[in-house]
């Protein structure tokens, strides 16, 4: 019952936002074997754009308002009740927009105490991007990915050493610590390595780095257990690296920094490109690509 009552209102919604926008019925043509219909003045009311739902609207126009500071994180929203008398609109098209705005993470319901505006963090903004990598994950990501750390992480690197604090070199060595324990499993070497980068990324002093970056070393677990999996005579002296670069890092030298990760990248696309090969011949044999 609830469900055909409010899409019934949905659609009266949408009738009659079509009949503002292209039909104005102030004269009727009755010479049309007496028929009715209407005269259509396009020169006045003539189709500005697509037309949007009533939910969208409203959407839009909360989005709006957070963008432009007007509502900022932690603030309160009016209630429910006050936002469909501010804004003219039905509680059925409100709860639809609020709940499309919580699910992108602009807003947060709190049981019991109200509507507010999310801190948007940078998972937020990232997930959809993770999300594209993740769909479309396939052995040519891998080198491109690839392609893309070596284009970037040299010069973070090199802005680390500058910037680092004791924090940045106390976390890097026992990460290394645990990273040289070559028994563990693929999985958990993956998690230590990407951790390892994301410091470093820290460590440069550009919080926007790793904004954009985020979503690229989200993969890397991913491509470190898959070279570990079906890569036979890899090279496994990722931990040796890692330690060639804290060292560099540890006394400020920013060029051999710089020079002590492009080295490590360049082993790494090795072991990419050897991914990429057996991977590409696996998929000749069964037909199928990576998962």
């Amino acid at each position: 019952m609830w469900f055909g009552r409010r899409k019934f209102e949905i659609d009266i919604e949408e009738r009659f936002l079509r009949i503002v926008y292209y039909v104005i019925p102030n004269t009727y043509d009755l010479s049309n074997q007496g028929k009715r219909t209407y005269i259509m003045t396009e020169d006045i009311f003539d189709r500005i754009g697509t037309p949007t739902t009533l939910t969208y609207r409203i959407e839009q126009k909360i989005e709006k308002a957070i963008r432009e500071k007007k509502l900022t994180p932690g603030q309160r929203l009016p209630t429910e009740l006050d936002l469909c008398e501010k804004l003219g609109v039905s509680r059925t098209a409100l709860r639809e927009a609020l709940q499309i705005l919580t699910s992108r993470g602009l807003i947060r319901k709190k049981k019991g105490s109200g509507i507010y505006v999310n801190d948007y963090s940078h998972r937020e903004a990232n997930k959809h991007v993770s999300l594209y990598f993740d769909l479309n994950f396939d052995k040519d990501y891998v080198l491109h990915l690839m392609h893309l750390r070596r284009m970037f992480e040299p010069n973070i690197a090199k802005d680390a050493a500058k910037n680092r604090t004791n924090d940045d070199l106390s976390f890097l060595a026992n990460n290394i610590d645990m990273f040289k324990d070559r028994t563990q499993t693929a999985a958990v070497l993956a998690q230590l390595d990407l951790e390892f980068h994301l410091r470093i990324i820290e460590a440069c002093g550009n919080p926007i780095i790793k904004v954009v970056l985020e979503p690229v070393y989200d993969q890397l677990p991913k491509i470190k257990t898959l070279i570990v999996e079906h890569v036979k005579d890899r090279t496994d002296t990722a931990h040796i690296y890692h330690e060639r670069i804290l060292e560099k890092v540890k006394f400020q030298d920013e060029q051999g920094s710089f020079d002590a990760m492009a080295a490590h990248l360049a082993m790494a696309e090795k072991d990419a490109l050897d991914l990429y090969k057996t991977l590409s011949q696996k998929a000749k044999v069964s037909g199928d690509e990576i998962e």
